[in-house]
């Protein structure tokens, strides 16, 4: 996962390697403790499960990225 406000389609943050990488199975999201070096189904320590994508979210993007988040509807 990453922000991208302007929905750039060549994305310059794509070349980086903090990327934030999530899991879903059945109902539920959570952060994993992947790494672009390491894949790792393991959630980091101290993580919420949840069943929407976006109150995992909240606080780790921007106020805009949140809001659009909350005006979506994701369906996986």
């Amino acid at each position: 996962m990453r922000e991208n406000l302007e929905y750039d389609r060549e994305f310059f943050e794509d070349y980086e390697r903090d990327w934030t990488y999530v899991r879903w199975w059945e109902n539920k999201v959570a952060y994993t403790q992947t790494t672009d070096a390491q894949y790792s189904p393991e959630l980091k320590p101290g993580v919420e499960t949840h069943a929407c994508l976006n109150i995992i979210t909240k606080g780790k993007f921007s106020e805009e990225s949140n809001d659009r988040m909350n005006n979506m509807f994701i369906r996986f």
